[in-house]
């Protein structure tokens, strides 16, 4: 069964991409140091960086006092970022996984997860030229302003204002 499993996410991690955030500018680097597309190694790191995450994320305490609004103060903003996290370095990221964020975001204090539902259906643009291409453009957009929203988010928490 681990083997399986094993298998299974190896697939998805090393041949699959499709609205990748973080993975793109890696394949990017990629590109321009050796002149291929490094899937094969990238998405190892990648699905060791994400693994590495969410145990870290899992078994963190914190310590600063809730006045901080620490983002890993509970189980609900934990979940949330670990999703967050997974999703930035999946190497595909389709418009309907964005679901699960979208509903752990009911329980936190988040609005990011909103943003990032409004914008990932500019991805379905890929599937109006023949053959499919993705554009880099909208995906780029699309990852700017939900990262940008989600600092937004964390510094006005840090100093104490309320994003309700």
């Amino acid at each position: 069964m681990i083997s399986r499993i094993s298998s299974s996410v190896e697939l998805y991690f090393q041949k699959f991409e499709f609205n990748a955030s973080v993975y793109y500018l890696i394949r990017q680097i990629g590109y321009w140091i050796v002149g291929y597309n490094i899937i094969g190694t990238a998405g190892k790191i990648l699905a060791i960086l994400t693994f590495s995450s969410i145990v870290f994320i899992s078994f963190y305490r914190n310590t600063i006092p809730d006045r901080a609004l620490s983002p890993v103060r509970d189980n609900s903003n934990k979940t949330l970022l670990i999703l967050t996290v997974y999703f930035l370095l999946a190497t595909t990221v389709h418009p309907w996984y964005i679901c699960t964020i979208l509903a752990t975001s009911v329980f936190t204090s988040f609005r990011y997860p909103i943003v990032w539902t409004g914008l990932i259906f500019l991805t379905y643009f890929s599937y109006t030229t023949k053959p499919y291409q993705e554009n880099l453009y909208l995906v780029g957009l699309e990852y700017i302003f939900t990262i940008g929203w989600l600092i937004y988010e964390l510094k006005a928490k840090r100093i104490g204002l309320n994003t309700h």
